[in-house]
């Protein structure tokens, strides 16, 4: 299956997400939850209802070069 092919392609990690659970944890349990995950992806596409816990990004910002460079000649 897809998602099983992405869960174990998933960065071995322990540390945890907004959700809590980690990728090696999630990597672990790939079997028992493969089948309830597709399920659950599967009615959101069909109805378009997305849980509000699967709506939490994580939003970064990175400076370019010149944008780092200009900072530091104004705050010298």
């Amino acid at each position: 299956m897809e998602i099983s092919r992405t869960i174990m392609s998933l960065k071995p990690k322990n540390t945890s997400d907004h959700d809590g659970i980690s990728s090696e944890l999630i990597k672990t349990l790939n079997q028992p939850i493969c089948i309830p995950l597709c399920t659950i992806i599967n009615k959101s596409l069909e109805t378009g209802d997305v849980l509000g816990s699967m709506k939490i990004a994580k939003v970064t910002q990175i400076q370019k070069q010149i944008q780092f460079f200009m900072q530091t000649i104004y705050t010298v």
